[in-house]
């Protein structure tokens, strides 16, 4: 019996495993008591070794005919738009072919809002690309919104900032409209969706009510806190000269642009969650 259930336990393969996503997917996938295989680039006990610069060095870890693979894997220094040359773009194609070729009964590419045709950042423009080559793997497509975790280092450093932000800078006026991402709605959706028949299309898995930065920024505990409105394009002036002096803040540019632009089109289809 013991042998039974070992043997028919679902099995789940998480690339990027290390990220915010991958690992609060991995966390829920272990409490369904699903085998989690992780991989990544971090040195982890638990961990496979994963590059997007060879996919295939962690062949012997996708198993033939698993039924999951989640793609979360995402290399950031590889901003080149050459679309043969970004490694996150050759190495998601090269993981895709690799998860054919194994048979893996459904696959997951984990996306964001911020990609669409006319991107504005770069990580949008590639994952934009990524979708594209998805789809001819028959792969699903996910888009995320600001996702809400505290092991989201983007999330956790606004909320860092309400904390102790009695004079606060705004974008603009604080009013660009964001749509969140939490644990609970996308884990509900991936257990949904992959229970269905495989749908070769994109979903955007958010909250459909949006909010704003300025939202987000306020602490109702403080008893001051006052908001002051920078134009856009100081700001993103103030990220290139940051960007010329090689200063990091861990935040950039493209983490701004990537934040308040997405498709303006899709705003009424949020979320889009019709099975």
């Amino acid at each position: 019996l013991f042998w039974f259930i070992i043997m028919s336990k679902k099995e789940c393969i998480i690339t990027g495993a290390n990220g915010a996503v991958g690992t609060e997917l991995a966390n829920f996938f272990m409490k369904k008591n699903w085998e989690v295989i992780c991989l990544s680039r971090t040195k982890h006990k638990n961990h496979k070794y994963f590059d997007l610069k060879n996919p295939s060095k962690s062949i012997n870890y996708i198993k033939n005919r698993a039924d999951l693979l989640i793609h979360c894997a995402y290399d950031f220094k590889s901003t080149n738009l050459n679309l043969n040359k970004n490694l996150n773009i050759l190495g998601s194609k090269k993981l895709f072919l690799i998860a054919k070729n194994k048979k893996i009964k459904k696959i997951i590419n984990i996306s964001t809002l911020s990609a669409f045709a006319e991107a504005k950042s770069n990580y949008g423009k590639i994952k934009y690309e990524i979708e594209k080559i998805a789809k001819k793997y028959n792969v699903i497509n996910i888009r995320l919104g600001l996702f809400k975790s505290k092991k989201s280092n983007l999330y956790s450093k606004i909320k860092k900032i309400a904390k102790y932000g009695y004079i606060v800078p705004l974008i603009g006026d604080g009013n660009y409209k964001l749509h969140i991402t939490t644990v609970k709605y996308l884990t509900e959706f991936l257990l949904k969706i992959y229970s269905l028949n495989q749908i070769n299309k994109i979903f955007l898995v958010c909250e459909k009510k949006n909010t704003t930065l300025k939202k987000l920024l306020i602490n109702r505990n403080l008893k001051y806190q006052f908001f002051i409105n920078i134009n856009l394009k100081i700001i993103l002036f103030f990220f290139k000269i940051l960007e010329i002096m090689n200063i990091n803040i861990g935040f950039t540019k493209d983490n701004l642009l990537g934040l308040i632009n997405y498709n303006n089109k899709l705003k009424s289809l949020l979320p889009y969650k019709n099975f």
